[in-house]
């Protein structure tokens, strides 16, 4: 059991996954690869898994984990898996936040 779900992806999703240690939360930390994973440097009661979840198995996790919280830190462009998570959630009234980063200049990129 973990009070928070932390999907990440991204530097933020790191930075996120270290104040959860560093603070002794109880969370999971998931990564959709093994290499995402092993970016993170987390010890109990923080654990790391990783792995492509599917709507189906996303509920499967929150009902065997009963989070508070779920963060999804995924890449903005991965917008299959923020939908899972959010409909996921939405079914099994969890709280769901969406972490985004601000936008930056783009003029004159190809």
């Amino acid at each position: 059991m973990c009070k928070v779900i932390l999907f990440g992806g991204t530097t933020e999703g790191r930075e996120l996954a270290r104040f959860l240690n560093a603070r002794r939360i109880p969370a999971l930390v998931c990564a959709a690869t093994e290499y995402g994973a092993s970016l993170l440097s987390c010890s109990p009661p923080v654990r790391v898994q990783s792995g492509r979840l599917e709507k189906p198995e996303i509920i499967t996790l929150l009902r065997g984990e009963g989070p508070r919280l779920v963060v999804d830190a995924t890449h903005p462009y991965a917008e299959k898996i923020s939908q899972n998570l959010r409909e996921a959630c939405a079914a099994e009234k969890i709280r769901y936040v969406r972490l985004l980063r601000e936008e930056t200049e783009s003029d004159g990129c190809l």
